[in-house]
């Protein structure tokens, strides 16, 4: 009988195969990605398959056990994979990765929209770290996480970890350095002292100005936020 772990890297791979039958062109960026694999794992290999364009550094990616995976470069901010990316999640890795060699990412195209709007500026002394929890088989997870690194280009000094919930130590870490206990559902986003549980209803530009509302402005209403950019 398949056991969990078997299915998930099964599918895990199946994934794969499917990103690079429709793999995104990619844009004049390299995307920087520091891999802290477990030694012998397939999974680096496998990244360097899926984004032969992104320049794949081994090492350690600070304060996450291994396995970790920090995307990031270019003086911008690093968004931290705390476990590995699976199924759906690996999805929301690889569209993160292109979209950091875009010249104008999501991010900074939805952040645009809602300054245009109104959107409250970043208040000084905003919070630069935050922490999104997700499991592999969470369908509205993607969407967030791939929001969560975006995101990192458009906030200086920005660092984002998204947390592989169904690992205990790693579950144990995402309470710690969050703050938050107890966690019940996913995605669970968690920046400053608020916790925001759920994704937003759309697509990715919701997903991103919800994560935008929650990182940048104490007051907004990260949902309001993401239905904003619909209107």
């Amino acid at each position: 009988m398949e056991g969990l772990v078997d299915r998930l890297v099964r599918g895990t791979v199946e994934v794969a195969g499917e990103w690079l039958r429709r793999r995104p062109g990619f844009g004049p960026r390299r995307p920087e990605l520091v891999a802290a694999d477990l030694e012998g794992s397939w999974f680096t290999p496998l990244l360097k398959t899926l984004l032969p364009e992104a320049l794949v550094v081994e090492g350690e990616v600070r304060g996450v056990p291994r396995p970790a995976f920090e995307l990031g470069g270019g003086g911008e901010g690093t968004a931290v994979y705390a476990g590995y990316p699976l199924l759906h999640e690996l999805e929301a890795f690889l569209a993160a990765a292109w979209d950091r060699s875009l010249e104008r990412g999501a991010a900074a195209a939805v952040l645009s929209l809602l300054e245009e709007r109104g959107f409250p500026a970043e208040p000084e002394g905003a919070e630069r770290e935050a922490y999104l929890l997700v499991t592999p088989e969470c369908p509205h997870c993607p969407r967030v996480a791939f929001a969560l690194a975006s995101a990192s280009r458009v906030v200086p000094g920005a660092r984002y970890f998204i947390v592989d919930a169904y690992d205990g130590a790693l579950l144990e870490l995402f309470a710690e350095l969050s703050g938050v206990e107890g966690v019940s559902a996913v995605p669970l986003l968690a920046a400053g002292d608020a916790a925001y549980v759920g994704a937003p209803r759309g697509g990715v530009a919701s997903a991103v100005a919800y994560v935008l509302a929650a990182l940048r402005a104490v007051d907004a209403d990260p949902a309001e936020a993401a239905r904003s950019v619909k209107e």
